[in-house]
Parts: C-alpha cells; structure tokens; sequence
C-alpha cells in the first residue's frame, strides 16, 4: 500500500490523541465561502473516519483543502478590460493601488461562480522522532497545515528540517561518488536518477534511467559547475527523491501486500493503520540518516504568533 508519497518533514512535539483532538476540532473543514478563493480545515481520515488516527509508533490526521478554480488569463482578462474603461472614463492613468482593487473585485465576481477543486493531504506524526510528515507536493501548502495546528493547539512550535548547504552537498558528494567514493552517501543507494541545474540561465538537465556513477553526460555536466536539484535513493524498501530543499518526493514502496483468503472480510482500518505505521517508522529511519549525512541544523519557523508566517 502506498500510502505516503511525499513527504515534507517538521521537527514539533504533539500532545495524544485526545488533547490534539480536542485542539482540532474547532477547526474542521467548512465549504468556501461564496467569495472566497479557497477553505482549509480538519477533516475524518478516509478510511480510518477517525479526526485522529492513534498509531502504535505516533498518529494521523488529515486535512482538506477546497480550492476554486479560476484561470490566471481570464483574470487577467476581465482586470485588463476594466481597467481600460476606467482609465477612458476617468481620462488618467490607474494608480497600481487602484489596479490592484479592481483586481481583486474580479477574483471575488469569478470566485461565485467558479468550480471548485477537492484534494485530502494527510499527515503522519511519529512519537518517538517527534517528526511531523506532511504528505503533500507543495512547500508552502505544507506549512500551513502545520500553522493549523499551531493555531489550534497555540502552545507547541514547528521546525522545518533545514540542512545546511544541502545543495552543494548533493553535488559536492555526487561528485565524490562518480570519483570513486562509495561512502559519499553513507552507504546509502544511489537511485537511477537526477536533476542538475546551471546557475547561470537556469538550464535544466534531467537524467532517468541511467548509471549515476558511470553516466559521461551527467559527469561533463557537473564538470561544467551544474548544481544537483534533486537526487533519488533507494533502499530496497523505499525508493526517493531528495530535493535541494529536502523534501522527499515521488516515494515508491516495495513491500509485499498481505494475502488474504477469499473468505476473509479484510479491515480496511486496520490494515491502513498497520501500512501507516510501517512507513513513518522507516521514513522516520531515513530521515535521521539524512541528517546525519547532510549535519541537519534545525531552524525554527512557527511560533504561537507567528502561525500564518510557516516557510512563506
């Protein structure tokens, strides 16, 4: 079961069970409103239909996020056509201030009528690690579901893995690793692929399917001083994408499903728990060996009155 696909950690410390879901409940999720752009909030887990889903090793809750959708061009459209007569009416140019009211007075006039776009992230907390998991692509969507239980339980505090110089050390330790260095990564498995980019330019290179110490091409590209963006790693149980921001994306896992017998009636819940349990656990393994690797510096970034500030 694939259950955690990406994964943006924070280092916090979460009350039990109960104590969270007593903070979480004055926050569930509520429709959009009319004119609004979008709605976050705590939802039941899907499968589990728990606010808080207890693990033996941490817990689980997710969130959904309602989102209208309302292209950038016709945006820009109907601001550009208003602000146009405006100015033919007036017979003066707009200020930006007032360019930007009428703007926002169109995003609210679309957001009426416009369709609105359902996703559940859910998140995973491993006890032990004190390791908040965010299964979720964007960085700065991450860190708002994290600000919503800074807000809810307004006594704890989040601190994102921050990695000194991981940039250069991805590239510093490819660089190794093609030289000979087996242990650059620790002893990690290097993946079969990578992306490099040119700082200058901005050029963007990715390499799949290739032998990462053998690859010329990859090798005349950190030659000509590419920067690595991000870098996949496997395990044998887990296969990941690295980021320069460190963030572990495109998560693929190689367990075997458990059998049941045709007769059998299968919990769902159970099995989703035992699944969940299972990944954090071995995430929770990767990422200390991460930090050790790349000497993790942990940089607070959320405080009781700094909630809506998280990694803006």
């Amino acid at each position: 079961m694939n259950l955690i696909k990406n994964a943006i950690c924070f280092a916090t410390e979460l009350p039990p069970v109960e104590e969270l879901k007593a903070g979480i409940e004055p926050m569930l999720f509520t429709d959009v409103p009319e004119t609004l752009i979008e709605s976050l909030g705590f939802v039941l887990n899907p499968v589990t239909c728990e606010l808080v889903t207890p693990l033996h090793n941490g817990l689980s809750f997710t969130v959904r996020h309602d989102k209208k959708v309302i292209p950038k061009g016709v945006i820009d459209k109907e601001t550009n056509k208003r602000v146009t007569d405006a100015e033919e009416k007036l017979e003066r140019e707009l200020t930006r201030t007032e360019k930007s009211a009428i703007k926002q007075d169109v995003i609210v006039n679309l957001a009426k009528k416009a369709m609105v776009e359902t996703k559940l992230y859910t998140s995973y907390y491993h006890q032990a690690d004190k390791l908040l998991i965010v299964d979720c692509v964007s960085s700065p969507l991450a860190s708002r579901i994290a600000g919503l239980l800074v807000t809810a339980l307004g006594t704890i505090k989040t601190d994102t893995i921050h990695v000194s110089d991981l940039k250069h050390g991805l590239t510093t330790r490819l660089k190794s690793y093609q030289g000979g260095d087996k242990q650059a990564f620790n002893g990690m498995q290097v993946g079969r692929e990578v992306k490099v980019r040119n700082p200058i330019g901005n050029e963007v290179n990715t390499y799949a399917g290739i032998d990462v110490f053998e690859s010329e091409e990859l090798k005349r590209s950190l030659e000509n001083n590419y920067d690595v963006d991000s870098l996949r790693f496997t395990n044998g149980i887990c296969n990941i994408k690295l980021t320069k921001d460190f963030q572990m994306k495109n998560i693929v896992w190689s367990m075997p499903e458990q059998e049941t017998a045709e007769d059998e009636v299968i919990d769902k819940p159970f099995i989703w728990r035992h699944e969940a349990d299972v990944q954090i656990t071995l995430l929770a393994a990767l990422n200390r060996t991460l930090c050790d690797m790349f000497k993790k510096e942990p940089k607070n970034v959320t405080e009781n009155e700094e909630a809506d500030k998280v990694d803006e």
